[in-house]
């Protein structure tokens, strides 16, 4: 057919066949018996018969359905569709229930009416998604985006939104459903956000899981949510005794606050204490793998962690240095004495720089200071002139600083202050030493 006037036209002339066959009393009376009934009831159907249509329907919906195929095809306008149903109800019966009211909302073109009903029978995902389902493709605006919900200070669109994503948060494997739907919030998408993740439990995610939560926040701007998260995975790395995992945590949340306190502990457990003034070898070198990607990455925190991976790299180059020294005794021949001078010409310059930074510098707790240079009394022993006359005053000074609460603790079996004096005696033998061939090396280069 050629548009709706074709069908029509088609329909009319189709009717009249209907009719006629209808008053064909001959046919009927030699058809006879049920047939003859049945027939004419079909008959009297498709020609749009309204007292036929209503004796051979159950309900309102049937009889709206019935009238429209076959009474009024050509029927288009919302409203005459809305003046059919009521009819229809009024012979039937019905429209109390909420389907038939959510049917006569959307006949009626009731927006209002349907998103009401349809929040008492629909799930919140429909909810969720109502206004892309109301919305004509032609029209101007979406039909709810001016209907605001008292108290949420949004439109129904973002309410509807909001509480789906708050249902699906609910079970933390769906978080990144939740966060998607809340992007497309925007008076209180950020906040509903912020709000999920606080609720995210990280004990029990993988680091993967906490990787894409902190992606999520860089892309919506969260910088405080993500910073947050940090701060709490690393809390929960530090109970679970993984230190540097934490370490990393505080340092992405930017935490001087907590990464202080954990350096705290850190040197309290390697030391033997808040006053301890040694560091246990056992203990510290559980924290080698830490302190060597501290070194590495070169993202090094202030305090206690920061004289700890000093004070690893400086037992590293001492221990390095000895061997450098063992070799250049025992080497065959001109180019191993070269090699290995030269090398330990580097670390020379090294760990001086290491233990100037760590004492002058004030990385290393004063505590700490007598079992450092104690340490390094073979590097200073040594033939070369590690320190320079201004330096090895300088360590001197520090010494002179000193005292025996600083330095002992717990007490030795001998009094405090013959073991300072013995201890201060041996580190200023060696710095006047040290002192000496500076002195001297500086005269033969002068």
């Amino acid at each position: 057919f050629e548009g709706m006037d074709g069908l029509m036209h088609f329909r009319k002339g189709w009717l009249q066949q209907c009719q006629q066959l209808i008053g064909n009393h001959e046919l009927w009376a030699e058809c006879g018996g049920a047939t003859a009934v049945g027939l004419l009831k079909i008959l009297a159907i498709l020609a749009g018969d309204e007292e036929t249509l209503e004796g051979c329907t159950c309900s309102w919906l049937e009889l709206f359905a019935a009238r429209l195929l076959h009474v009024y095809p050509n029927l288009k306008a919302f409203g005459e569709l809305g003046a059919l149903a009521s009819s229809c109800m009024k012979i039937k019966g019905g429209g109390e229930g909420e389907l038939d009211r959510m049917l006569m909302a959307i006949l009626e073109r009731d927006t209002q009416e349907l998103v009401n009903l349809s929040s008492n029978l629909l799930g919140p995902w429909m909810m969720a998604h109502i206004t892309e389902l109301l919305t004509d493709p032609a029209a101007a605006s979406a039909p709810l985006s001016s209907s605001e919900v008292a108290d949420f200070g949004s439109d129904q669109i973002e309410y509807y939104r909001v509480l789906f994503a708050m249902s699906t948060a609910s079970d933390p494997s769906m978080w990144k459903v939740a966060v998607a739907y809340l992007a497309w919030c925007p008076v209180h998408g950020a906040r509903a956000t912020e709000s999920l993740f606080q609720r995210l439990p990280l004990h029990q995610c993988e680091p993967r899981t906490i990787q894409q939560a902190l992606y999520c926040c860089d892309q919506l701007g969260l910088r405080t949510t993500a910073d947050d998260i940090c701060r709490r995975a690393g809390s929960h790395a530090w109970q679970q005794g993984h230190a540097g995992t934490a370490v990393y945590w505080f340092q992405r949340a930017g935490d001087e606050k907590r990464l202080r306190c954990l350096g705290r502990k850190l040197l309290e457990r390697v030391s033997g204490g808040p006053e301890g003034c040694t560091i246990n070898e056992a203990e510290f070198t559980k924290l080698t793998l830490m302190l060597e990607t501290l070194e590495a990455t070169g993202n090094i925190p202030q305090g206690d962690l920061s004289f700890l991976v000093g004070y690893h790299s400086l037992t590293r180059s001492l221990k390095q240095w000895k061997e450098v020294k063992w070799t250049l005794r025992n080497a065959q021949c001109t180019e191993d004495q070269e090699a290995a001078a030269s090398q330990l010409h580097i670390l020379n310059l090294g760990m001086r720089d290491r233990i100037l930074d760590l004492i002058q510098g004030g990385k290393a707790p004063r505590r700490f200071w007598f079992s450092i240079l104690f340490m390094v009394v073979p590097l200073m022993e040594s033939r070369d002139a590690v320190f320079n006359v201004q330096d090895t005053q300088a360590l001197v000074d520090c010494i002179e600083e000193l005292t025996p609460e600083t330095v002992l603790h717990p007490p030795p079996p001998i009094p405090s202050d013959d073991r300072l004096h013995l201890l201060r005696g041996t580190v200023r033998l060696a710095l006047v030493r040290n002192m000496a061939r500076s002195f001297t090396h500086s005269l033969v280069g002068t």
